[in-house]
Parts: C-alpha cells; sequence; structure tokens
C-alpha cells in the first residue's frame, strides 16, 4: 500500500504545532486574562474611572485564547486533553487565591475574599477553554450556570472599602456599614475657650507644609539616635477618617476630622492632647480610593482666625480661640463646580485680605479667592481643572504668584487680580496632580514641577513677558515620579519619595543618584538637617540626605495602617495621624 507522501510531511509537525497553542493558550491565561478582569471588577468595585482600554485588550486576549483553544484537544496527547481543563482551573484557583490574599490589606477578610475572587472569576478560563475538546449540550449549559453563580455572589458580597498608594486595597462586606460609622469617638469634656499659650511662637507650622508651605521646617540639631534615644511619646488619641495634617500656634494644634455624616474642625492642647473644641458641620465624603473624610490642613492667620476647607468644598473661617464660625461658603456651588474623584484637596492659601482655595469641576474658577474677613468673592481663574494640590504663593523675578498644579498644568496668576501669569503643561495619564512645585532660583525664575503615574520631574525658568510671560525647559526626566507627596531640597539635589521609594537626583540634569528605601506613597519633611519620613503603613523614619548614599539613620514603628497624613514639627513636638490615630512626640532641639 502506498503513503501518502503529504501526510508524512505534515505529521510530525503537527504535535509540535499542537504544544505551541497549548503553551501560547496557557501563557495568555495566566497573564491577561488573569490579571485584567480582577482589576477592572475591582476598579468597578471602588466605583473608579473604568480603564477602556484594558478591558478591551481583555476583550481581544479572551477571544484569541478561544480561537487557540478551538478543538486542541483532539491534536494532543489523551492524558493531557482529559486533564488539561482541570489544571487549568486548578491553577487559576491556587493563583488568583494568592495574588488577591496578598494585595488584599490587613482589614479585610483575606483568605474569604480571595477565595470569593477565584471561583467569581472561572467563567473567564471556562471561556477561553470552551470549545477545547467536545462535551454535550447538557454539560455545557451545567457549566455555564455553575461559573455563573461565581461573579453573582461575588459582587453581591465583596466591595472596595479602601486603597493604598501601592495598590493594595480593603474589602468589606456589601452589608457592613463604613467602619468609621460604629465607632463612638471622643468629644470634648466641655468646650474650652482659648485665652492664654495662643500668641504666635517662631515654632508655629500653621499651615499645610509648614510655615513656607515647601516641607522645610528651618530647626536646630536634634538627636537622630532614636534607637537609644527615642523621642518622648506625650500621648495618643483616636480620632476621626481624614487626610488633614496638623497647623499648631502656641500651645493648640488644629485639624480636621470625619464624625459621622459631619464635617469636623477640632483644637487639641499640644503637650496633652485634650480636645479643646469641635465644630461640626454637614458633609460627608467617602470613596473606596481615596477613603472618608476632609483631605486638607487648616491655615492660621496671625489674627487668630482659622480657615478649613472640607471634602465637600465647605470653605470655612472659624476664630481659632473658640470654634466659632465667623462664616461659610459652599465653594463647588459657589463657582459652579463638582465633586472630584477624590474630593477637593487643596488646603486654603491666605495672601494679604484674601483667603484662596481651588475648587474642583471647572475649569475656568479652578483657583478662586474670597475676601478672608467677609467671605466675599474676590475673583476667579483657571485655565484647567483642578486636581489635588494646593495653591502656593510663590516670588519668581520679583513677583508674586499664585502657583496652582491643575489636572492639566501648572499655572501662575496675580495674586491681587486673578489674572494668568504662565502656565506649563505638567501631568499624567491619571490627570492626578498632588504635589507642590518647588522654588530653585526665585531671582532667575527656575522652578521644580514633579507628578506621579510614571511622568517624573522637569525644571524650568520663567521671564516676564506680554502678553504672557515665558517658560523655558532646562531638562525633563523620569525621576522622581511624586504621587502624593512633595520633593525636597538640599543642595544641589532633589530628594522625595518616587513611586513609593526613597530617591535622590541631581538638579543639574535630573539624573538618579540613589533610589532605595521602601517607604511607599508616605510623605517628607526635611527638619533642619534631617529628612523626617513618614511611610505609608505608619512608621517614621530618619534619613541623613547624602548624595552619594543611602542613609537612614533609624526606623520607628509608630501609627498602624495607612498613613497619607503629613507630620508637623512645631518646636520640640512631632505631631503625627492618619485616619484613626494622633500621636504627639516630644523631639527636643539640641
Amino acid at each position: 500500500m502506498t503513503s501518502d507522501p503529504t501526510a508524512v510531511a505534515v505529521a510530525p509537525g503537527s504535535p509540535k504545532l499542537a504544544w505551541a497553542r497549548w503553551g501560547l493558550a496557557f501563557a495568555l491565561t495566566f497573564s491577561v486574562l488573569l490579571v485584567a478582569p480582577t482589576r477592572l471588577v475591582i476598579v468597578w468595585m471602588a466605583n473608579s474611572a473604568r480603564e477602556s482600554g484594558l478591558a478591551l485588550l481583555f476583550l481581544v486576549v479572551l477571544a484569541a485564547t478561544s480561537a487557540v483553544t478551538w478543538n486542541l484537544a483532539k491534536s494532543l496527547p489523551e492524558k493531557w486533553s482529559s486533564r488539561t481543563r482541570p489544571v487549568v482551573f486548578g491553577t487559576w484557583i491556587v493563583l488568583l487565591c494568592v495574588g488577591v490574599f496578598v494585595q488584599s490589606g490587613p482589614n479585610s477578610n483575606r483568605a474569604i475574599v480571595a477565595f470569593l475572587f477565584a471561583v467569581g472569576s472561572l467563567w473567564v478560563p471556562w471561556l477561553a477553554w470552551f470549545g477545547f475538546r467536545p462535551a454535550s449540550l447538557t454539560r455545557r449549559v451545567s457549566e455555564a450556570l455553575l461559573v455563573a453563580v461565581g461573579p453573582l455572589v461575588l459582587v453581591s458580597t465583596v466591595t472596595v472599602e479602601a486603597m493604598r498608594g501601592d495598590n493594595t486595597v480593603d474589602f468589606a462586606w456589601t452589608w457592613s456599614p463604613p467602619r468609621d460609622l460604629a465607632i463612638a469617638f471622643p468629644e470634648p469634656a466641655r468646650p474650652a475657650v482659648i485665652t492664654t499659650g495662643f500668641d504666635p511662637t517662631p515654632d508655629d507650622f500653621p499651615q499645610f507644609l509648614g510655615p513656607a508651605r515647601t516641607g522645610v521646617i528651618e530647626s536646630g540639631m536634634r538627636p537622630v539616635d532614636w534607637n537609644e534615644n527615642p523621642p518622648r511619646e506625650l500621648w495618643r488619641k483616636q480620632v476621626g477618617p481624614a487626610w488633614s495634617g496638623f497647623a499648631v500656634r502656641g500651645d493648640f494644634a488644629f485639624t480636621q476630622e470625619q464624625r459621622g455624616e459631619e464635617e469636623a474642625v477640632a483644637c487639641y492642647r499640644v503637650k496633652d492632647g485634650e480636645l479643646m473644641w469641635m465644630t461640626k458641620s454637614p458633609g460627608r465624603f467617602a470613596s473606596a480610593m481615596g477613603g472618608v473624610g476632609p483631605r486638607a490642613t487648616p491655615t492660621i492667620h496671625a489674627d487668630g482666625r482659622l480657615y478649613t476647607v472640607g471634602a465637600t468644598g465647605a470653605l470655612q473661617c472659624l476664630d481659632a480661640c473658640s470654634g466659632q464660625v465667623h462664616w461659610s461658603k459652599q465653594i463647588l456651588a459657589d463657582n459652579e463646580g463638582v465633586d472630584h474623584n477624590h474630593g477637593i484637596c487643596g488646603s486654603p492659601l491666605i495672601v494679604d485680605d484674601k483667603v484662596i482655595v481651588s475648587p474642583t469641576g471647572n475649569a475656568s474658577s479652578s483657583l478662586v479667592a474670597y475676601d478672608r474677613l467677609t467671605g466675599d468673592r474676590v475673583w476667579q481663574a483657571g485655565q484647567s481643572l483642578a486636581s489635588y494640590s494646593s495653591p502656593a504663593l510663590l516670588e519668581l523675578r520679583g513677583r508674586k504668584q499664585v502657583v496652582l498644579h491643575t489636572q492639566q498644568v501648572l499655572e501662575a496668576h496675580d495674586p491681587v487680580t486673578g489674572a494668568l501669569l504662565w502656565e506649563f503643561p505638567w501631568s499624567n495619564a491619571n490627570v492626578n496632580n498632588c504635589s507642590q512645585p518647588l522654588v530653585i532660583d526665585a531671582d532667575n525664575g527656575r522652578l521644580l514641577v514633579t507628578t506621579g503615574y510614571g511622568v517624573g520631574a522637569a525644571l524650568i525658568e520663567v521671564a516676564p513677558g506680554e502678553p504672557h510671560w515665558s517658560v523655558n525647559t532646562i531638562w525633563t526626566a523620569r525621576e522622581m515620579k511624586t504621587k502624593f507627596t512633595t520633593a525636597v531640597r538640599v543642595g544641589e539635589f532633589i530628594y522625595g519619595l518616587d513611586d513609593g521609594i526613597l530617591a535622590c537626583i541631581s538638579l543639574a540634569d535630573g539624573k538618579r543618584k540613589w533610589k532605595t528605601g521602601r517607604y511607599n506613597h508616605g510623605q517628607v519633611l526635611l527638619v533642619g538637617p534631617t529628612l523626617l519620613v513618614q511611610a505609608e503603613m505608619g512608621d517614621l523614619a530618619l534619613v541623613d540626605p547624602q548624595p552619594k548614599k543611602f542613609v537612614e539613620l533609624v526606623r520607628i514603628p509608630m501609627l498602624k495602617n495607612k498613613t497619607w497624613n503629613n507630620p508637623t514639627v512645631a518646636g520640640k513636638y512631632l505631631l503625627v495621624r492618619n485616619g484613626e490615630e494622633a500621636v504627639c512626640l516630644e523631639w527636643p532641639v539640641r
């Protein structure tokens, strides 16, 4: 009998092609098909911006994998054609359980949630390997019903409560009330009026990021041998959720908290943590990505008025000694704005007789000035929608200007009229800009602008011109991707958290000198000659800023859980807080 020459030529290649198809399908299943739907579900649970590009990629890869596996079993040995689908489903469950468990925060029911995610997504490998081998209609229908139950159970029982900067997630049950609503927070024993100890001092920390809103605290030498001589803990208090820091004047510290369905401004005595007074107003902002409560830090004027901005847009002027409200404005309603994804974050800025804020949702009023005594609006300005940074008063080339990093640009305005002076496009795909600009050379108009999400830093130079100032880019760098934090300058080098890792870059060209020290998305202050680093999960660290190498002097545990709040240093006092507790340490100046 004569053999078919064509069959002889093709047969040896068929097993190789089948195994190549099998390997490709396996690789696609446990890469894109494993990660993409998990992320898309978490983003959906968090009510965050939809990732349409990732969704499209997932659908394309799912269709491609299904095509690759179609009738593949008949080209494989029997033991593999019968075992492949059980291996795929078993591997899927194991990998997804491990992945979700690792990415879950400490407040989650990690094991149960991980299993629900694994079972709830079995429809993905089922579709991808649907045509791998023939099956009866009854079997197909039975399998379809089984894999359909999983996602229904998942989305009806699990939701996202909170996320961290490193994308770890706190999951909660859909029927559970928000965690903070079940807590009985302390209230003032009897609201007190401050009569002494409120005089201004050189050690005051009157606003976001300190006296000049730069994250730099002029200070003498302090003990840094915290292992042998740690700062003394004066008090530790439970506080309501918020990402606000403390503003300090004299013997008193002011912050903002969420108390149930109300936003609160609170005054604590620094030496013992006594709650002096608390003023509440209706309003509650909550998002799974951004958390619960106010984001901004209070600002204290020399005349004793205290200015606050809530996450829902409530601008208040209060008497810092009693908490009495002089006036209030809803800056979103007043400027035709709307809530942003993570709430209003910009801290109020005082310039002469004005308080300047950054409402979200209206590009023509992303920067608004009010008369600080009456609350009357003075001017509106803006070129782009407000993001999450705070307005800053800078002096460049001898001219004062209010600078704000909006969703698309860094823009500067005249503080008297609000007129645009210049703008510089510097943003990221998420249009989330949180960092403050850093003046490098005021006389020559040089400043550094940084942002996160893969973009980095730019050194620019501005100069007067008509009708607007000119902006020249000196260099740009992918380094110093400051997601939530603000960088600081020491000599000819810049230090900051680059995607959660402490880094040093050169001012001359933006090139990295080193990047190490994993603090995640915390905060940084320069206190005298030392970097104070607040790690995202609560540790405090001291770092000697040396351009040649990373030198961590000490790191101690301080707070538990996520900490995005900026630390405060006022004289011998170091105050730190997060959305659960506040701590005051005594860190004396030698």
